[in-house]
């Protein structure tokens, strides 16, 4: 069995390793999902059993210690801004920490137990969805006919080679709204109740970690209308009735509507008078560029090996099939809306993180690529300088340091964060920020020297060395991954394994 399924083992094992590998520690985007979480868990608060973030907030205005908030306008309580699903999943979570670890005499709020809580959760939250969901990408791509090794290569680019790996270095809801999505997919292809009952309850989850993801529930949605495929449509809606449920009562009793997202009562400096709820606007052509080509935020400039999914948008002579459609549909709805956004750039950003959900559809699309002889090389040759960038990121931080700032960084049409990052790499300044997660946690030398690191850190290598037992190990695994197609069970062995 271990040979049979060789391909998932390994893709499961290094992208888990990956990204438990770095730890990029808490920013104001993490802070607030921490602050909900530990919110939630902790006894001895007035908001004990709610999401309310008021005592992690001794001065919001300014950011202490976060300014991603939202504020009822009638009770006056603040919440995260973000969409609850990594903080509801966050929930049981810390609360085993929490618990176990007051079990044994330590105080998990402070010091060590702290940082390390906060690193629990970033991989139990974001790297163990992507793994799983890489798996089912897999398995996605076989039931498409695509040979497991190109399979594999395919999977490689999706994590490897985009933003999904930096950004599953710490606590986002993208890495997680995507792994939903990936899974929903997969069943999405197959036509049984129980796979449409999955559809609808991995979308409702991709949509409660990021508020986006309700474009492609939609699309499916269509797609089955457009079939008149009823049955299927209404086990999709059966499927989501519990995230439509969980959805509601959180937005009803933090911000007294049922659908009142959080983003509506955002914190004032993230709005824009005339803009529709404060945040959506006309398109301008610095977002288009900067979105797409500069190296501001462009995918192409970060993710160079997505280029080759325009020549599977264009390519003549295949079929032009439902998935293709799909793909088509929510890659230029997500690109559109990310343009609409007063903060397209995704704040101090190092690449366009908005479009990390639909990333698997651009994957996709290069299922549609030629079998010819130039196809391998240069889809390998691209994944290698993504695969470098995105390496670089995860090593320094998805987003931008504060004590580095970019001089060009407030014009997007100059600006180049992806070069700061090689800087820094190379000056051995990794994870350089200091950013502990605790409001009242003193800045100790532990806290300073472990608020952000790499496993490589920990067992003494210094600077970009300490990323090396990374790169062997990463490496082994992909070499082991494309050896061979791997030789297929027999059915007798199926049967001896399957035996009670």
């Amino acid at each position: 069995m271990i040979g049979r399924f060789r391909h998932e083992l390994l893709l499961f094992g290094v992208v888990l390793f990956a990204v438990a590998y770095f730890y990029n520690g808490a920013n104001w985007n993490q802070r607030s999902r921490l602050d909900a979480i530990f919110a939630f868990v902790e006894p001895g608060h007035a908001e004990a059993g709610s999401f309310c973030i008021d005592r992690f907030l001794p001065n919001p205005e300014i950011g202490i210690n976060t300014g991603d908030w939202s504020r009822n306008p009638r009770t006056g309580h603040y919440y995260s801004n973000k969409a609850p699903g990594p903080a509801m999943l966050g929930v049981p979570v810390y609360f085993v920490l929490f618990h176990g670890e007051r079990m044994i005499g330590a105080d998990p709020t402070t010091g060590g137990w702290l940082l390390f809580n906060g690193y629990a959760l970033s991989v139990v939250l974001s790297g163990l969805p992507a793994a799983i969901a890489i798996v089912c990408f897999l398995a996605l791509l076989v039931s498409l006919g695509i040979a497991r090794r190109r399979a594999f290569l395919l999977c490689v680019v999706l994590f490897f080679g985009t933003l999904l790996f930096p950004f599953s270095t710490q606590l986002w809801g993208h890495s997680t709204a995507a792994a939903f999505v990936i899974v929903a997919l997969l069943l999405f292809q197959r036509e049984s109740k129980a796979a449409m009952f999955g559809v609808g309850f991995c979308m409702g989850w991709a949509v409660l970690c990021e508020y986006t993801c309700a474009v492609i529930l939609l699309t499916l949605i269509i797609a089955l209308g457009c079939r008149q495929r009823w049955r299927q449509l209404l086990w999709v809606c059966l499927g989501g009735l519990l995230p439509l449920l969980l959805f509601a009562v959180y937005h009803r009793a933090c911000f007294d509507s049922f659908f009142a997202l959080a983003s509506v009562h955002n914190n004032p400096r993230f709005r824009d008078a005339g803009a529709v709820a404060g945040l959506f606007g006309r398109i301008s052509p610095d977002a288009v560029l900067g979105l797409s080509v500069t190296p501001y935020r462009g995918l192409f400039f970060f993710m160079p090996v997505l280029l080759l999914s325009l020549y599977g948008v264009f390519r003549k002579g295949v079929p032009r099939d439902r998935l293709y459609w799909l793909c088509i549909a929510n890659i230029a709805i997500f690109f559109v809306i990310n343009a609409m956004f007063n903060g397209w750039h995704a704040g101090s950003s190092t690449g366009a993180r908005y479009q990390i959900p639909v990333l698997c559809f651009y994957v996709l699309l290069l299922t549609r690529l030629p079998d010819k002889p130039w196809t391998i090389p240069v889809l390998a040759a691209l994944l290698v300088l993504s695969a470098v960038n995105m390496t670089m990121i995860a090593a320094v931080n998805p987003m931008m340091p504060s004590g580095y700032a970019d001089p060009s960084a407030f014009d997007p049409r100059f600006a180049n964060p992806l070069a700061l990052v090689y800087r820094l790499f190379w000056l051995d300044m990794l994870t350089p920020d200091i950013l502990p997660i605790g409001l009242d946690t003193e800045v100790t030398e532990l806290v300073r020297k472990y608020s952000t690191f790499n496993l490589g850190e920990l067992v003494g290598l210094p600077g970009k060395w300490s990323t090396l037992p990374w790169l062997v190990i990463t490496g082994l695994g992909m070499w082991l991954g494309m050896k061979g197609e791997g030789k297929p069970a027999s059915d007798k062995e199926i049967q001896q394994a399957e035996a009670p």
